[in-house]
């Protein structure tokens, strides 16, 4: 998915791996990163700095950065579907 289909004009973004967390508006990064950029590239650039991504070994992701909104309009769409075949 890229930026710009993003369904939401917040995003928040949350390591599952430290507590590190943000928000920020969809126009502002669509501004600084464009709105082409995939969203697992995004989050790359949103946790940098982390000492997780610099210290890593080959092979691994190091980061635990998600967008736990996504998550949750999935489920909330999985449930609407589940109920309209009962």
């Amino acid at each position: 998915m890229k930026l710009n289909d993003y369904p939401l004009q917040t995003i928040n973004v949350s390591c599952r791996k430290c507590d590190r967390r943000g928000r920020y508006t969809k126009k502002k990064l669509i501004e600084r990163y464009g709105a082409d950029i995939a969203l697992s590239d995004l989050r790359l650039l949103i946790a940098d700095g982390c000492s997780r991504i610099t210290n890593h070994q080959l092979g691994t992701d190091p980061c635990g950065a998600m967008y736990p909104d996504l998550l949750y309009l999935f489920d909330a769409s999985k449930d609407v579907q589940g109920s309209e075949e009962d």
